[in-house]
Order: C-alpha cells, then sequence, then structure tokens
C-alpha cells in the first residue's frame, strides 16, 4: 500500500535575511559581553614590593561573644589571658576557629589580634568575608582572575585554601595561557591586615599580572 507524498525538492533561492539578523544578534551579544565592568577599586602594583607535623587545635566563638578554647572560656575583655594559650601551643599549631553565624564579628577579629606575632596559624575558614564599604568604584575590561583573602589571612582560589607560593604558580600558569593582560580581583575581608595584602600584591607582581581591582560594597543607606 502506498501512501501519497507531498514534499517536493526546493529550487528556488534561500532567504539570507533571517540567517544575517541572527549572526548580527551574536555579534551584538559578543561585544556587549567584552564591555561588562566588574565594580572595584584599582590598585597599581608596577614597583618593587617587600615584606618582611603540625598541632591542630579548635577555637569556638559562640553567639554570646564567648571564647571556648582548650576547655577554657574568655571574654572579649580576657584576650590576654588567651594569647597566654597561644603561646603555650607548639611552632606551627594551627589553631581552626569557628564563629557561630550570629556571632559579634568584632571577637573573631580580637581572636586574630590575639594570635599576631606569634608562631601559630589562624585558620579563619568559617568567619564570613565582609568587603569593604565605597562610594565610587569603576571596574576593568580585562580578563579577571579572581582571589578571596579572609580576615586570618588565608588565600581562597576558586573556592579553596591555597598556599601563597601553590597561588603564585597558578596565576604564572594563566597568565602564559592569557593574551590580554589579567586583573587580579581581589574578594579581601575588610579586616585584612596590612601585610597580608602586601604579600598577595608581591605574588601577584611575581605572575605578572600588574592589575588589581579590590571587590568593595556599597555603603549603607543613612
Amino acid at each position: 500500500m502506498r501512501f501519497p507524498r507531498n514534499t517536493k525538492i526546493f529550487r528556488g533561492q534561500v532567504d539570507m535575511v533571517p540567517l544575517v539578523g541572527v549572526l548580527f544578534l551574536l555579534l551584538i551579544f559578543i561585544l556587549l559581553s567584552s564591555l561588562v565592568y566588574t565594580p572595584g577599586i584599582p590598585f597599581a602594583l608596577e614597583g618593587e614590593l617587600t615584606m618582611s607535623g603540625t598541632e591542630r587545635r579548635t577555637l569556638t566563638i559562640a553567639r554570646s561573644g564567648e571564647i571556648i578554647f582548650n576547655e577554657r572560656t574568655n571574654r572579649i575583655t580576657e584576650m590576654e589571658a588567651l594569647r597566654t594559650e597561644f603561646r603555650k601551643l607548639p611552632p606551627h599549631s594551627v589553631v581552626v576557629v569557628h564563629a557561630d553565624a550570629e556571632a559579634p564579628r568584632q571577637v573573631a577579629v580580637e581572636v586574630r589580634n590575639a594570635a599576631r606575632g606569634l608562631a601559630i596559624t589562624l585558620e579563619t575558614s568559617s568567619v564570613p568575608i565582609v568587603l569593604p564599604p565605597a562610594e565610587a568604584v569603576i571596574g576593568t575590561p580585562n580578563p579577571t582572575v579572581s582571589v578571596a583573602v579572609n580576615m586570618g589571612g588565608q588565600f581562597f582560589y576558586e573556592n579553596r585554601i591555597i598556599s601563597g607560593a601553590d597561588l603564585q604558580k597558578r596565576l604564572s600558569n594563566i597568565v602564559v595561557k592569557t593574551s590580554q593582560p589579567l586583573t587580579l580581583l581581589v574578594s579581601a575581608d575588610e579586616s585584612v591586615e596590612y601585610r597580608v595584602m602586601v604579600q598577595l600584591a608581591e605574588i601577584a607582581r611575581q605572575a605578572g599580572i600588574s592589575d588589581w581591582l579590590q571587590v568593595t560594597r556599597p555603603p549603607a543607606q543613612k
């Protein structure tokens, strides 16, 4: 049994107008995507920058602001006692800070300050990064590579903690593979110490990145 067929071979001319319209739309999307700016504050990194078997302990910051370390509870007014406990730790020990989501942020900052100058490392990955506020910001048309820095001075790349040496290797590899100048997009906590930012700037410079953009947040509405 045969069924009638209504298909015929097209022998006319193809209308190119719809195809040209689609190509123009694609071109517009490409141009617009290349003009997207990332807000932040730029820094120039052209000059020379200089800077002068691990035991792990846990420190907990409660919602009330109490600091629990070595089975002892301290308050923010007793930071010297906490610093004394830190001094008793073996060199190169790591203190992992676990902060309650509603714990006062200033307590975490004071804990960081209590460990300053000691041969220990504070791991504060559980403390959220708070970006510094800024009124006027500009962007960059360059390709960007993102690095985050928490209040404890740890570097994060691709959502993982990374050492300074490994970060420099990663950035150097990206620079080699990219034909355009790169801009380092830095999401640093507002309480990060200056020496940590200097260290990051030197890492970027050694990797071949001379542009730096500090990610900020809008100031609070009054």
